[in-house]
Parts: structure tokens; sequence; C-alpha cells
């Protein structure tokens, strides 16, 4: 089967926004550590701090230090400097 054949599933809010656009994206399977869901989504930072919140219920204030739990990532960050990550 040829690669640009291959079903995926993707995030609602990307799909909306690839269409809107009429653009091509670059989409990353969900990889959070211990919950991957397999759902493709654009792999900018307010895409993975949208679909951490929606779809793994991930929250939390602005001002707590968050370590990325993607997998082969170990950002620390403010969470206000990092969208919710």
């Amino acid at each position: 089967m040829p690669l640009d054949s291959v079903p995926v599933i993707v995030d609602p809010d990307t799909l909306f926004r690839m269409e809107q656009s009429a653009q091509p994206l670059v989409v990353y399977e969900c990889e959070l550590q211990g919950a991957p869901c397999g759902m493709c989504l654009e792999g900018t930072t307010s895409a993975v701090s949208a679909h951490l919140r929606a779809r793994h219920g991930i929250t939390g204030p602005d001002s707590v230090i968050a370590t990325c739990t993607w997998t082969g990532c170990s950002v620390s960050k403010c969470a206000a400097r990092c969208a919710g990550l």
C-alpha cells in the first residue's frame, strides 16, 4: 500500500484547520507516554496543547513547571511559555 494511502485518525481541530486553509499540514501521531491515543495532530505547540487538554484531560495553571511526557521528549517549561504543556 502506498504511504499516501495509509488511513489515519486525525484530530478534529487539525482536520478543520486543514479543510479551511486548503493547504497540506504536517501531522504527528500522539505519543503521550502511558496513554497514546494514536490520533494524528498538527505539530505546533498550540495544537499539541489543545489535544492534550481535549483528548487526555491534561490541564494546569500557567505557573506550573511541567515536564513533557511525549515519547522521546524531556523538556521542562513553565506552562505559560509553552501554551499548557
